[in-house]
């Protein structure tokens, strides 16, 4: 109910109806610590909010009531922000001349507080006051003035669920009856401020009534009426309704229903009684007024609705048939004291209740049941990636299980649902789409569901062969080639990808056929398959030769088995980098390696020990170097078959007179520094290698 309806005998603006501050006066200032309080005038900031009562309902934080004055107005002031707080105080004021001409003058104004309450001195405390001010006589007015301090025990205040210690008071009426002061001026004046030691915050909501002169609405009735309800004010704790002269108890509830219709011109008395500290006992008057013009007031008797979209109480199907001008106002409670804040959408279901008025002022409220049906539960679960060209399919049942059952489904391309896909089944555009689950009683619910459509993954795979075995690491590496490093890969035994995983450590030990998955990173995934082929290695044993006294050799290739199925070579070592030349005459004692390769690669290497044993060497015991042809030189016989022998001769004092290393290529000749040698006894040292223990003895030089 939009209070200005009765805004023609208030002050200008003093319900905020102008969307705007006019004719209020802004107070900002500061509260100091010994707790004073001191204001000064300015225009209005962002401590003073006006706030719009919008389609959606707003609530404090603190105290889960709506921001905006459940009165009906369509402005509502809040005094402070309630966050960090600094010691502000913040206040408006209102000045105004109460009107001679009016029997009955009452102001009604409406508050809501949030104040914390810090362990402070009662005069530090974050505080709303309220005063009325005679500008007439100079003096303060004691009814309708009172001054909140945040506390558990304060009629109406509710301590926060959201923080402790912060103590709230929702929307409250107070009524200032100004009859007495006719033609007086009159300041309203508000202020909340934070504590005086600035750390703890406190606000206020406000809103003036802007209907002066009839506090009590109801009392026409219209051509057609068979019942009048008067409304009192809400928010009282106590109402009494009186016949004019107080002698019949009429009732003890805000409204009074009166049927039969009573006589035009009855006058009824109501008494309102305040809670305490809120406001002074107040008497009301009104008269029972008659109307020729008609009221026929015809509502639905129930209305049901889905959660999603609520029942809209507003609807002009609610109450068609009603006659023309009716205005209608919606309330929670037959008493008329909560306002519907969205009747536009209920999604509770109860009883509410409309109440009609027309310009006469007659007015009659019905009940209406209202129904509010389950919303289905409609579960999304994305289909897998798709990989181009190929389609995701929407309908299919694994999209949507999980949802209510008995669903209907259909596909949309918005969330509104009001773009149908014309190929649910088959889409090939990446995108958000949206199914929308109806169930029996007509109710649905709308969800979204990612549709994602992927180039696949560009790889290549080859077969490959291994000898004996392979690890699955390295036949990848071989196999797999990608010039995309964002493809991941996984391996498989089967065709599918879903049951047998090849695990990082496997090894393939016989041929087998496998499976390569490449995946991108949105999930597109192809298969593609893949051989190992396992080649046996070769399977033979090296036998080591017989021992073989030099001069003779051993034959490298008479000591593995002959094969034509594979290859021999014949190396120094295991890893065969060294090659032997002459491995069908090997006339060193040592061990060496044979190689067998099959026609596929695969090769095994085998050992083989080969011993030659050294015959006595017998050096001869004089030579004649006189150049006649005979024993002219120093031969040492089988000394040519050890290539790293060294011969030193010494001269009876010890001094060398011939040395040689790395063989006895160039036997002694008797010469030493170029000249012959004479003819005496010298001594030898021959050392055949390292692993030989050196051989001496004396040589004698002959002419």
């Amino acid at each position: 109910m939009p209070a200005c309806i009765f805004g023609q005998n208030c002050p200008d603006n003093i319900g905020f109806e102008k969307g705007t501050l006019d004719n209020w006066v802004c107070l900002t200032g500061e509260i100091d610590r010994a707790g004073q309080i001191s204001l000064a005038q300015g225009p209005p900031n962002d401590l003073h909010t006006l706030i719009e009562k919008g389609s959606t309902e707003v609530k404090d934080y603190f105290g889960d009531f709506p921001v905006s004055c459940p009165n009906g107005s369509k402005y509502s002031l809040k005094l402070n922000t309630g966050g960090n707080p600094s010691g502000r105080a913040v206040g408006v004021s209102y000045t105004f001349v109460v009107p001679n001409v009016q029997s009955d003058y009452s102001i009604i104004y409406n508050y809501a507080v949030v104040l914390e309450n810090p362990p402070h001195d009662a005069f530090e405390q974050p505080q709303f006051t309220v005063k009325v001010f005679d500008v007439t006589a100079n003096q303060y007015i004691d009814c309708g003035a009172f001054q909140f301090v945040a506390s558990s025990n304060l009629p109406g205040f509710k301590e926060s669920t959201v923080k402790r210690e912060v103590y709230y008071k929702p929307w409250a009426p107070i009524t200032l009856k100004l009859s007495a002061f006719k033609g007086k001026t009159i300041r309203l004046e508000f202020t909340v401020n934070d504590c005086a030691r600035k750390g703890h915050f406190g606000y206020a909501y406000l809103d003036v009534n802007e209907n002066c002169s009839e506090p009590i609405t109801g009392n026409v009735f219209c051509a057609g009426s068979s019942v009048i309800n008067l409304k009192a004010p809400y928010g009282f704790q106590a109402y009494k309704w009186y016949t004019e002269d107080f002698s019949t108890l009429l009732g003890t509830d805000n409204i009074l229903q009166l049927s039969p219709l009573p006589p035009v011109g009855t006058k009824i008395v109501l008494e309102i009684t305040p809670f305490p500290n809120q406001g002074c006992l107040d008497t009301l008057k009104t008269e029972i007024k008659g109307s020729s013009d008609p009221f026929n007031m015809v509502t639905v008797q129930s209305l049901s609705g889905c959660e999603a979209t609520g029942v809209n109480l507003t609807a002009a199907s609610v109450t068609t048939g009603s006659s023309p001008g009716i205005s209608f106002t919606y309330f929670t409670d037959v008493s008329e004291t909560e306002y519907l804040p969205s009747p536009e959408k209920l999604i509770k279901s109860g009883i509410y209740y409309i109440k009609g008025n027309n310009a006469a002022g007659c007015s009659e409220t019905r009940p209406i049941g209202v129904t509010i049906l389950n919303t289905p539960n409609v579960q999304i679960t994305s289909p897998p990636v798709a990989c181009i060209p190929g389609a995701v399919d929407l309908t299919v049942s694994a999209v949507t299980a999980g949802s209510s059952p008995g669903l209907s489904f259909s596909y949309w391309e918005d969330p509104a649902a009001t773009k149908p896909l014309s190929t649910p089944a088959a889409l090939t555009r990446t995108g958000t789409y949206y199914i929308k689950g109806t169930n029996s009683n007509n109710c649905s619910d709308v969800m979204p569901v990612m549709v994602t459509l992927s180039n696949p993954p560009a790889f290549s795979v080859s077969d490959i062969e291994a000898c004996d075995a392979i690890a699955l690491t390295d036949a990848a590496s071989r196999s797999v080639r990608s010039a995309v490093t964002s493809t991941s890969f996984s391996y498989w035994l089967d065709a599918a990808g879903t049951t047998s995983p090849l695990t990082p450590g496997h090894i393939f030990k016989t041929t087998t056929s496998f499976y390569v998955k490449g995946t991108e990173p949105v999930g597109c995934a192809v298969m593609k398959p893949a051989k190992v082929t396992i080649h046996p290695l070769p399977v033979f044993k090296a036998t080591d030769p017989l021992p073989a006294t030099r001069p003779a050799v051993v034959d490298l290739t008479q000591t593995v088995p002959v094969s034509s199925s594979w290859v021999y070579s014949y190396w120094y070592d295991r890893t065969a980098v060294r090659p032997i030349s002459a491995y069908q005459q090997v006339a060193k004692t040592g061990k060496y390696y044979v190689k067998a390769i099959t026609p596929y690669a695969c090769s095994l290497v085998d050992s083989v020990q080969v011993t030659i044993i050294d015959p006595p060497i017998i050096p001869p015991n004089a030579f004649s170097p006189n150049g006649d042809g005979i024993n002219d030189t120093w031969l040492i016989p089988i000394l040519q078959y050890y290539p790293e022998c060294s011969v030193e001769v010494y001269n009876r004092a010890g001094h060398a007179v011939y040395k040689s290393s790395n063989g006895y290529s160039k036997p002694w000749d008797g010469i030493f520094e170029g000249k012959k040698l004479p003819v005496a006894t010298y001594y030898y040292i021959i050392r055949l290698s390292s692993l030989h223990q050196p051989s001496s003895g004396s040589v004698t030089l002959l002419k």
